[in-house]
């Protein structure tokens, strides 16, 4: 979703929203004969409507696809492909929901995500002409342009840029939760001086009788909670990343100062919640509202990074905490992945799956995890008809991670290194650069 919107703000593009109705319904027929036994419910319903009994053990033929059983996912994207290849449309093969297409000499891009899709394209009219030819084939309903939704996330289309956020989902985890009296003051996802507190305390198993006293006495399930944190995270709030990884940890075993913590966060994702990812136009599109966002001042050490000159190229940038917690002493990593070190694509934190010896191999396991990251990504970039001309930068700010990536991978170029003026190491689709001022 984040890459489909990237492109999206990139080549100046408005979205469009189409929601397909009863989807597995007008799938098709699945591929193996099917029955449902009828229970007494039904019984009681065609009693009443229409005055007949149905024998025990009677059982009704599934004449279409049904929601739940394991062949349905398929039979409809089958259908959709199906409908899409009409138009001369293709997917990729690592993420076969991203369509794109040429409908009247004009570039339309698809995010496909089970039965909602995005339709984008240069021309709004011509969007909607080519929604409308869709429905002919596909029971949907199309909304309204530009969209501000899609599958849970508000989308916001501006004139300088597009919005993705999660306000209205978390204010619908505030009312589910009674929380009303939360305050506007801002407050930080987790409270750093409760950090070591958590990563060492380890509460009663939530089957036991103290873990179940522990959940009737705040009030709430705190998996569903962490749960319910994770949702956004994942769609759009990355500045949440510690504070998932931190109290996920502990879902199976939370102490009461996991419980305090995880609605502290909940509180200040409530009282953030209309924040979400920014992507910018390189050129405003003058028929949208103007966007009422301040940018923040960039900061001396970002001014450290450079602007590729091509903003379709895979970037990454990745750090580590060696070894924050007592219980596993295993190192935290984060990476995020750009489209042109500007445009959010992508980004993971969480602990690592190896004990490192030192922030050296720490720093050197989170450089090699970012560039599997941004391999992938290259692959379906390049599949999705945006070639990656120039090998993919990394930033990091480890020297002894980076002496050994090219100790390993090209020792004959080791002594050359202040020369190549941070230039450190390319084979051929990963480039690496060491940022000796960033913390």
């Amino acid at each position: 979703m984040k890459l489909f919107v990237s492109l999206v703000a990139l080549m100046n593009f408005v979205m469009l929203d189409l929601d397909a109705v009863n989807a597995f319904g007008q799938a098709g027929t699945l591929y193996e004969i099917v029955h449902l036994e009828i229970d007494q419910q039904y019984r009681d319903w065609y009693k009443a409507r229409k005055g007949k009994d149905i024998p025990q053990g009677w059982v009704l033929p599934v004449k279409g696809s049904l929601q739940g059983h394991p062949d349905a996912g398929e039979i409809w994207q089958t259908k959709v492909n199906e409908v899409l290849q009409r138009y001369n449309f293709s997917s990729t093969t690592h993420e076969p929901c991203l369509y794109r297409g040429i409908y009247k000499e004009k570039l339309i891009l698809i995010c496909r995500q089970v039965d909602d899709m995005l339709i984008a394209g240069e021309d709004i009219n011509l969007v909607r002409t080519f929604a409308h030819e869709l429905s002919t084939h596909l029971n949907v309903t199309i909304g309204e342009a530009p969209s501000t939704h899609y599958n849970g996330l508000d989308i916001l289309q501006t004139r300088e840029g597009i919005k993705i956020s999660c306000g209205t989902y978390i204010r619908k985890l505030q009312k589910a939760h009674g929380w009303n009296d939360v305050s506007q003051k801002l407050l930080e996802p987790i409270d750093p001086k409760c950090v070591k507190l958590l990563e060492s305390t380890e509460g009663p198993h939530n089957d036991s009788n103290e873990g179940k006293l522990l959940r009737k006495k705040n009030g709430f399930n705190y998996r569903a909670v962490v749960g319910e944190i994770v949702y956004a995270y994942i769609t759009s709030r990355p500045d949440y990343a510690f504070a998932v990884s931190l109290l996920s940890r502990f879902n199976t075993c939370p102490a009461q100062c996991h419980y305090d913590a995880v609605k502290r966060c909940l509180k200040s994702l409530i009282r953030t919640a209309d924040e979400g990812i920014w992507y910018w136009r390189r050129e405003n599109r003058m028929e949208f509202p103007t966007s009422e966002h301040t940018p923040r001042q960039i900061e001396e050490f970002e001014k450290k990074f450079p602007i590729l000159h091509d903003p379709f190229l895979v970037s990454g940038i990745c750090d580590v905490s060696i070894a924050p917690g007592i219980l596993m002493r295993r190192s935290f990593g984060g990476s995020l992945i750009f489209l042109g070190n500007l445009y959010l694509v992508m980004y993971v934190a969480k602990l690592q799956p190896i004990v490192a010896s030192s922030s050296g191999e720490g720093e050197f396991v989170q450089l090699v995890l970012t560039g599997k990251k941004i391999k992938y990504v290259r692959t379906v970039m390049e599949e999705f008809g945006f070639p990656q001309t120039e090998p993919s930068p990394i930033f990091g700010d480890n020297l002894s991670s980076i002496m050994r990536w090219l100790i390993m991978s090209a020792p004959q170029i080791v002594h050359d290194i202040w020369t190549l003026g941070g230039l450190l190491f390319k084979n051929g689709y990963m480039l690496i650069r060491i940022l000796l001022s960033f913390t």
